[in-house]
């Protein structure tokens, strides 16, 4: 009764949904129907297969990171050398957060054995002068006008909480020695002092064990006998000096995210006067330091960890007056 022509093709459907009184549905609807259940079949398998990828991904990275940490490891154990006053308290924090198995020597130095190392470095004459105003600041401080916030992010937060119950901070001995030198300057020139009570201070006090004025780079580093024995299980030398950068090469080597902006813990009570070391003081620390950090330097050097323009600035200190 009625043509089938394309055109005619939605009069016809509704005349039969009429005859069999049931709701029109036109071919735009039929259409369309298929399509958004298509449409809908689609992004779930676009989807799905996303997610699924994207943990694949992780995986692959994390097998990839772990094979490259083995390859570098080689079973031993992962070690920081954490010399005094030289960022370690950055870095450690770094690889705690980051690493799995991890191991830190601080104000130790007898190693064990199966392990690899990282060791961070600094100018040994900058070093002194930053571990003298460490306990300076530590010993002439008033803990009572020091806010609990400032405390816990001083350089020696729970030394300083526990000497508020007892009449020392480090010892009564080093107290008493670091009391008789008003700077880091006065200490360094001390050491040839023609007065002979004054010069035995300061040889004292820079050969007390208990502090970081003693335990420097050659301390941790056996005078450099360590670094002829294990040269071969170093994996990484990291500089205060260059720290960021070096902080982004040692992501690179373990193969992980360590942020080089995490916060930097700095001195910030002591005056900027406190950094200045004479000419003198420069070459007596220079002198003190010599079989000790310098002698570690050298064979860091000679077996290719720094360079020798570091090794050579470190003879030097731009905090000169």
């Amino acid at each position: 009764m009625f043509s089938l022509k394309h055109r005619n093709r939605d009069k016809i459907n509704r005349y039969l949904a009429q005859q069999r009184n049931i709701q029109p549905e036109s071919t735009y609807q039929r259409n369309t129907q298929p399509e958004s259940t298509q449409q809908r079949n689609t992004q779930q398998r676009n989807t799905q297969p996303e997610s699924t990828q994207q943990r694949n991904t992780q995986q692959r990275n994390t097998q990839q990171r772990n094979t490259q940490q083995g390859n570098i490891l080689q079973g031993n154990t992962l070690a920081f050398i954490h010399i005094g006053k030289t960022g370690g308290t950055t870095i450690n924090r770094l690889l705690t957060l980051n690493m799995k198995e991890y191991k830190e020597y601080h104000c130790n130095n007898v190693f064990d054995n199966n392990e690899k190392y990282i060791i961070w470095l600094r100018n040994p004459i900058s070093r002194f002068c930053s571990a003298f105003n460490h306990s300076y600041y530590g010993i002439h401080c008033d803990i009572n006008k020091i806010n609990k916030f400032d405390l816990n992010h001083s350089l020696i937060p729970n030394t300083m909480n526990v000497s508020k119950n007892r009449s020392y901070v480090f010892s009564l001995h080093y107290d008493s020695l670091m009391k008789s030198f008003t700077s880091a300057n006065h200490l360094a020139e001390s050491l040839t002092s023609d007065d002979t009570e004054v010069r035995s201070k300061a040889i004292e006090l820079m050969g007390c064990s208990s502090e970081h004025l003693n335990k420097g780079i050659g301390w941790y580093l056996h005078n450099g006998d360590f670094i002829r024995s294990n040269h071969n299980k170093i994996i990484f030398v990291g500089r205060l000096e260059t720290m960021k950068e070096d902080i982004k090469k040692l992501s690179a080597k373990l193969n992980v995210t360590l942020n080089e902006n995490i916060y930097l813990r700095e001195n910030v009570y002591v005056d900027k006067s406190m950094k200045y070391l004479s000419p003198l003081a420069v070459n007596n620390i220079i002198n003190w330091y010599k079989d000790t950090d310098y002698a570690a330097l050298q064979q860091l050097y000679e077996y290719g960890w720094i360079k020798k323009d570091t090794l050579e600035s470190y003879y030097t200190y731009d905090k000169i007056l």
